[in-house]
């Protein structure tokens, strides 16, 4: 976890091969956690790794416009106070940001359900939510507030 916030700080440094590096960081250091919490069966986890897999990937796409939205407020900020037509589609990009992500979880609720129990299929979304929390609480405490 760690790993993960010191290479959210490399993104503002050298953002193309820190995002790559970012996506394995999380991948590597996700995995295990979640194979750990999740005590699938053999016949659980031959269903749920590849829709984990896909999940995993499309929530890249995600992060991928979140680590985006960082770098054009950071850009912002550092041109002085930010404009309220900046702030405004900074605001309007994290919204949308935020409904993708849910649009996304809903999909994939479904997708789980088609191959866990219902129990299990909570416990992984409240694993990915537990990660997906800590990570954003890392990044948000590390970005100034707009003047």
């Amino acid at each position: 976890m760690v790993r993960i916030i010191l290479l959210w700080c490399l993104l503002a440094v050298a953002p193309a091969r820190a995002q790559t590096v970012m996506n394995e960081a999380v991948q590597a250091d996700k995995r295990p956690v979640v194979e750990k919490a999740m005590e699938l069966t053999e016949a659980e986890a031959r269903g749920f790794w590849p829709v984990y897999d896909a999940y995993q990937k499309d929530l890249g796409k995600i992060y991928d416009r979140r680590h985006k939205l960082i770098e054009n407020y950071a850009e912002a900020y550092k041109q002085g106070p930010i404009p309220d037509a900046v702030a405004r589609r900074l605001l309007a990009e994290a919204l949308s940001i935020e409904s993708a992500e849910r649009s996304l979880k809903n999909g994939y609720i479904d997708k789980f359900s088609k191959v866990l129990p219902g129990a299990k299929v909570l416990r992984y979304m409240l694993i990915e939510s537990k990660i997906n929390s800590a990570v954003q609480y890392q990044i948000a405490d590390g970005l100034p507030l707009p003047q």
